[in-house]
């Protein structure tokens, strides 16, 4: 299914779409994220962009990072699956989105070539790569102790790392 992300054009759906700053989109995944973990009709499942789930017959649909923003933010409808070739019509969005995936593994570079293009206007003094723990599991905590803390930990970490660098 396409979905045509005109159609829905609040303030931070057009943040999200024009800038060109990762630590803005980021920011909005991780708010997005948030309003997930209290939704009843999402639910958190990195592996997976945006799909309804059909297993337990429950309404409940997996996004992922970049899910959570299509989810949230775009209001894409629940009922079908999504993933960034379905913003075909908008290639920012499409972008972005692709380098919300990139983020989550703390890969730097590879976020800013989806954002603008090529890596040559990539600050020389910036890492490029962000050491991260991206698991996280709503469900059985993979048997860790802290559950999805480390997670957020980190993506933390890296949102006031690409702060500081204005990346």
């Amino acid at each position: 299914m396409t979905y045509d992300s005109r159609l829905i054009e609040t303030k931070t759906a057009k943040l999200f779409r024009e800038t060109d700053k990762l630590h803005v989109i980021l920011k909005i995944a991780l708010n997005d994220i948030k309003k997930v973990e209290k939704s009843k009709k999402f639910q958190i499942h990195m592996g997976t962009w945006f799909s309804p789930s059909y297993d337990d017959g429950k309404t409940k649909c997996m996004v992922c990072a970049a899910g959570a923003v299509m989810a949230m933010t775009f209001k894409a409808p629940k009922e079908n699956c999504h993933g960034p070739d379905d913003f075909y019509r908008d290639d920012q969005l499409k972008q972005k989105f692709n380098a919300l995936d990139s983020l989550r593994s703390g890969q730097i570079l590879s976020a800013w070539e989806d954002v603008h293009g090529s890596d040559e206007t990539f600050p020389g003094t910036a890492a490029r790569q962000f050491p991260t723990h991206y698991y996280y599991s709503p469900e059985d905590k993979d048997g860790e102790p802290d559950g999805n803390a480390r997670f957020w930990e980190t993506m933390n970490a890296l949102l006031a790392y690409l702060q500081k660098e204005d990346l």
